[in-house]
């Protein structure tokens, strides 16, 4: 006897009875290559359930098929005469109980294998109709097969019912090829068969061709009913047509069917996950003025969206709205708030709508506390984070791939990679399989601490769980390996990178580039470029930066101009840093001219010229005995409103003690003692130097005195200067102060 269950007969393998498509569909002008169509495509398996309305036929068959019959029993005993037995199947409803379903399946299976008179189609449709309805698909799909196997010429009804069982059952490809069929026998199609099928394509992720669907259906003039619409306005938002999605509510409005909750919430969900936080908020107005209240769904979209971006008053007026419309929010509402709190490191708030949560009855799970956890490591605050932890595991949650790998990330940046092993060994015993993620974040970990043989371990242990290692996996290595200076481990790691075919990308080359500048290795490091463009990827600014800043260090500036030149025909233009660099390089090497030539490129290009940019300009002239050209550029430097730093004070201060004229002295403390500038003991020695070979003996004294009110200790230049000059012109207690400090410092006089 045939057992029914309504779970198992969800789950669908190859069902045999698409082998008996192109012979028995007797009632429909389709080609063989038509209704191979069918049996190449119905072969798609889905586990989730698909609920919707069984179609409404609009025309109908009468044909029958013909069957002999020699006598029948079923599971309640021997049915006498035939009639009964029909009246089995022919008393069969909605509201049929699982039993009677069994022995009408029991009595059609009777029927034909000993073969029964006159059964007629409506029969058949009868029960094929009720078992699908009843959600039994593999029963459905096997009283179908039954059917056409035995003679019987599916008709309109029959087809109605086949489509509906592929579309429930997820066998989306064999509902399109039975549409094919309607279309062809051009039978008129209810729009309830539509909505069959567009739905099932959006379960499926097929949203183009539910759209497109859509559009099938108007063209066949077909009318659209609200499921309709709805189906097509969540399928246009996960695709991210937003404008679409807005003009089908119009389309509605035209045809005289109103928008309601599910419509509007779908398009304010769609222009929230894509950041139109105006639209979002235009779309809500117009919804509100309409009558409409705002369900759950539209107010965890509206506060997410605000709590993502960081907008957090919004996020709780909407949160405060809800609660006044007297709407209770869900986990999934908390959730929202929660994540986007915690990404914006709001921890305080966070944790307070964890126990809000709690107090209205919502159990915080383990997708309400990963953000907050991995915020908590984020800060440091372990304690904290092990705290929640400790949470989740007293509840008896079990922890997601995720909630390891954002455990594992916080122990190991914290620098607690044996903990996290400890964590990594039980996650094992657990049976999860870690991946590539995981691994990275243990690799990052050891190379962290400088355990480099554990790094190694675990990459080849990656090989042998089948855990393919990405570009940042293998770029980490090489980095922290080349930070320690071993350089060759380094170029094994790559040279393994690349026999797995694991592609470099421009932050590895960059890596390996850079360390080769460090260690002087010009040679290897062009030849690394040469590879990288062999390889197709493009070099970065940070890569002809590192080429740039390393030639210079070394002081090969025709090089630096050179890796310059390249730089400008691979079509990257270089930024302030690479300009800075070069100056600095050509300052040092002597070649002023140029080095002002390239400072008069910047003013012209529009470059950003910054402090430091000043500060090498400055330098650089005062080292070369230009500081009057340098106190130009910090005129011109005040007059762009950059702000000088205590480098530059110093600098130009030590320029012009070496040059023949000084600056106005007043204008210059009013500089170093007003100017809000950090000074140090360089910038004072150096302005007290100035101010006493210009004479000046009482403005020396009083930045003497503004350096013990900064807490700025002198040193022995400072106090050699103002003892070799107070006497000149202070009284000779005055003269001690100096000393009795240098003694309190105890700085040892010269």
């Amino acid at each position: 006897m045939l057992k029914i269950s309504s779970h198992s007969s969800r789950h669908l393998s190859t069902l045999p009875f698409w082998s008996y498509l192109i012979s028995h569909f007797h009632s429909v002008s389709l080609s063989v290559s038509d209704l191979l169509l069918l049996n190449h495509s119905c072969r798609s398996n889905n586990n989730h359930d698909f609920s919707s309305l069984l179609l409404s036929p609009s025309k109908q068959q009468t044909t029958c098929s013909c069957i002999t019959l020699r006598g029948i029993s079923s599971s309640f005993g021997e049915v006498s005469p035939l009639s009964e037995g029909y009246e089995i199947i022919r008393n069969l409803g909605d509201n049929s109980s699982s039993v009677e379903i069994e022995a009408a399946l029991d009595v059609f299976n009777r029927l034909l294998t000993r073969g029964a008179p006159n059964i007629p189609i409506i029969l058949c449709n009868r029960l094929f109709y009720i078992v699908v309805r009843r959600d039994y698909y593999k029963e459905g799909f096997s009283v179908y097969t039954k059917m056409v196997s035995s003679g019987v010429s599916p008709d309109y009804v029959t087809l109605n019912t086949l489509l509906s069982c592929c579309c429930k059952s997820h066998s989306v490809d064999a509902a399109i090829s039975v549409l094919a069929v309607l279309f062809k026998s051009r039978f008129t199609l209810s729009t309830n068969i539509f909505n069959s099928l567009i739905d099932c394509l959006l379960k499926c992720g097929r949203v183009d061709e539910a759209l497109e669907m859509g559009d099938r259906m108007d063209r066949e003039g077909c009318d659209a009913d609200l499921f309709t619409y709805i189906c097509l306005i969540v399928g246009a938002c996960k695709k991210g047509r937003l404008g679409y999605a807005r003009s089908l509510i119009q389309q509605m409005d035209m045809k005289g069917i109103t928008p309601n909750v599910v419509a509007y919430s779908a398009v304010v969900h769609g222009l929230c996950k894509q950041g139109l936080m105006d639209d979002a908020h235009m779309v809500y107005r117009e919804m509100i003025a309409r009558g409409l209240s705002p369900n759950i769904v539209t107010f965890t979209s509206l506060i997410h969206s605000h709590c993502v971006a960081g907008k957090w008053q919004m996020a709780k007026a909407f949160f405060q709205e809800m609660l006044d419309r007297g709407i209770r929010p869900n986990a999934y509402t908390f959730n929202a708030v929660i994540h986007g709190l915690s990404r914006h490191m709001m921890i305080e708030k966070a944790v307070q709508f964890v126990s809000l949560m709690i107090e209205m009855g919502e159990v915080p799970d383990e997708y309400a506390y990963t953000p907050l956890i991995d915020a908590l490591f984020k800060e440091g605050r372990l304690r904290e984070a092990m705290q929640f932890v400790a949470h989740l595991v007293k509840r008896g949650n079990l922890f997601s791939i995720k909630t390891y790998g954002i455990l594992l990330n916080g122990f190991c940046k914290s620098d607690r990679i044996d903990e996290a092993l400890k964590l990594y060994s039980f996650m094992l015993g657990e049976g999860y399989k870690p991946n590539v993620i995981i691994c990275s974040v243990l690799l990052d970990g050891f190379c962290k601490m400088g355990r480099h043989e554990e790094a190694m371990v675990l990459l080849h242990q990656m090989s042998s769980m089948g855990i393919r290692g990405d570009t940042v996996t293998y770029s980490v290595l090489i980095d922290s390996l080349c930070k320690e200076g071993c350089l060759d481990e380094a170029l094994q790691v790559f040279q393994t990178m690349k026999e797995k075919d694991i592609h470099p990308n421009d932050v590895t080359f960059n890596i390996l580039i850079n360390r080769f500048c460090i260690e002087g290795k010009w040679k290897e490091a062009k030849e690394m470029l040469h590879e990288m463009r062999i390889q197709d990827v493009k070099p970065s600014l940070i890569t002809f930066n590192c080429l740039v800043d390393g030639f210079c260090k070394k002081g090969k500036v025709h090089d630096a101009i050179g890796v310059v030149n390249l730089m400008l025909n691979a079509g990257e233009l270089p930024d302030n840093y690479t300009y800075n660099v070069l100056m600095d390089c050509l300052f040092k090497d002597g070649r002023l001219n140029e080095a002002l030539q390239l400072v008069a490129y910047m003013f012209k290009g529009g470059d950003c010229i910054n402090v430091v940019t000043y500060s090498i300009l400055i330098h650089g002239l005062c080292s070369n005995g230009r500081a009057n050209e340098a106190l130009e550029f910090y005129k011109q430097m005040l007059h762009n409103r950059v702000k000088p730093d205590a480098v530059i004070y110093t600098t130009l201060l030590d320029g012009l003690c070496k040059s023949v004229k000084i600056m106005s002295p007043m204008v210059l403390l009013k500089h170093v003692l007003y100017g809000g500038i950090d000074i140090d003991v360089f910038t004072c020695n150096a302005t007290i130097i100035a101010l006493r070979k210009e004479g000046l003996f009482d403005d020396a004294w009083k930045i003497y005195k503004e350096m013990i009110k900064r807490n700025i200790y002198p040193n022995l230049v400072t106090f050699d200067v103002l003892i070799c000059c107070v006497p000149i012109h202070k009284q000779s207690h005055e003269a001690r102060e100096p000393f009795h400090e240098m003694v309190s410092q105890a700085i040892r006089p010269s």
